[in-house]
C-alpha cells in the first residue's frame, strides 16, 4: 500500500483536532524537519519518555533532559526529529 505523509497544524478542541493547515510531505522532508509536541511527560526510562502517548528517545545531547527528573513531571514542549521510524528529542522546554 502506498503511504501518504501529512503535516497537520491545528488545535485540539473538545477532543477533536481542528486543522488550520494540511500539507503532503515526502519521507525525506519528514526526516529533515523539526517537530514540536506539547504535553505532560510520562513513562520515563533510561532512554525514552512519553508525551501524550508518543515515545521519544533521548541521550546526553538532549537539551534540558534534567526536566525528566522533576516531580511531578511537568508540562513541556518537546522539539524532536524523526529518523528510522523513531522520534528523537533534541530539546525539552517548560511550557506555561
Amino acid at each position: 500500500f502506498p503511504v501518504t505523509i501529512l503535516e497537520v497544524e491545528g488545535n485540539i478542541r473538545t477532543g477533536q483536532l481542528i486543522a488550520s493547515k494540511v500539507q503532503v510531505k515526502t519521507s525525506s522532508e519528514i526526516e529533515s524537519q523539526e517537530f514540536e509536541f506539547y504535553g505532560v511527560i510520562s513513562n520515563v526510562t533510561a532512554q525514552t519518555f512519553e508525551v501524550r502517548g508518543q515515545t521519544f528517545y533521548y541521550d546526553s545531547r538532549t537539551e534540558n533532559r534534567s526536566l525528566l527528573t522533576i516531580t511531578p513531571l511537568p508540562y513541556v514542549e518537546v522539539k524532536a526529529s524523526r529518523s528510522n521510524g523513531r522520534w528523537y528529542a533534541f530539546e525539552i522546554g517548560l511550557e506555561d
